[in-house]
């Protein structure tokens, strides 16, 4: 059946004005959509498009991350001199 339909649509085509062509073309996309969707394929794509940053914005973002993990360092270093400053003064208080 689809054979004989678009045997029909391109005996259509070179007759055809402008509005007949896009109904042509109207016609054949919802015949391939409704064959898609008995033969059970997907009946719409979806196209994703991802842009990278920028070689100035990845600088920045670059930096920012390299300032990040330097405070992060230093906190955890001055965190660290606390807790044995702290377990130091706990243990000269015990008896020995």
């Amino acid at each position: 059946m689809r054979k004989q339909a678009m045997e029909k649509l391109e005996e259509l085509i070179p007759d055809a004005g402008g509005k007949q062509l896009s109904a042509i073309a109207t016609v054949v996309g919802i015949m391939e959509d409704k064959i898609r969707l008995a033969q059970g394929l997907a009946t719409k794509r979806t196209e994703t498009v991802h842009t990278l940053p920028t070689k100035e914005e990845m600088k920045e973002l670059m930096s920012g991350f390299a300032d990040s993990l330097v405070s992060a360092a230093e906190d955890r270093a001055m965190e660290t001199v606390q807790i044995e400053a702290e377990s130091v003064v706990v243990n000269s208080d015990q008896p020995e």
